[in-house]
């Protein structure tokens, strides 16, 4: 519980860092849990971040999709954020 509350408090703060510690943990999450863990996550999760890195995530997972399905993370740039 308490990596979850410090994980809230990163995406709150919003950022690169919000965003990647979203992807990284829905990876985690996914593996330790599969789709209903990572849904779960999404729903606790995504209202905290704030609108700027929500839409970064949107385009990142439309980017993913649309690239032959492959889905591949390690960051997410700040400075294409804003």
């Amino acid at each position: 519980m308490a990596k979850q509350k410090e994980l809230l408090k990163t995406l709150r703060k919003g950022g690169s860092d919000a965003v990647t510690a979203f992807v990284e943990n829905c990876v985690s999450v996914h593996e330790a849990g599969g789709g209903d863990a990572v849904s779960k996550w999404v729903a606790v999760a995504l209202p905290e971040l704030p609108e700027p890195e929500r839409a970064a995530l949107v385009t990142l997972l439309m980017d993913s999709l649309l690239t032959n399905y492959d889905v591949e993370f390690e960051s997410y740039p700040s400075n294409e954020l804003h």
